[in-house]
């Protein structure tokens, strides 16, 4: 899977924790706009992503409504930022 097309998932309030494979290059407006209650872990960086500035939901003044995102990392970053990683056995863990 290369691509998540535009409103591919938008509302999917159900769907949890969803892991997005490496080979994903685009994500089109809204494609994973899954709610609040709804983490995105990418198992690639952001930066290699030709993402829609709304790839995960509209921002306002008023609301922040877009799903929360993780990228991978390994080893512990030492910058800041949202980042996971898989712990000793194989479950997801937040750095």
């Amino acid at each position: 899977m290369e691509t998540i097309g535009y409103y591919a998932f938008d509302g999917c309030k159900q769907a949890g924790d969803v892991i997005v494979p490496e080979s994903v290059k685009q994500l089109d407006e809204n494609a994973l706009h899954l709610g609040s209650a709804c983490r995105i872990f990418l198992k690639g960086a952001l930066k290699n992503i030709n993402a829609s500035k709304y790839w995960n939901g509209f921002w306002n003044s008023n609301l922040d409504n877009r799903t929360p995102f993780y990228e991978f990392s390994k080893d512990q970053p030492s910058d800041e930022g949202n980042y996971w990683h898989y712990d000793t056995e194989g479950n997801i863990q937040i750095w």
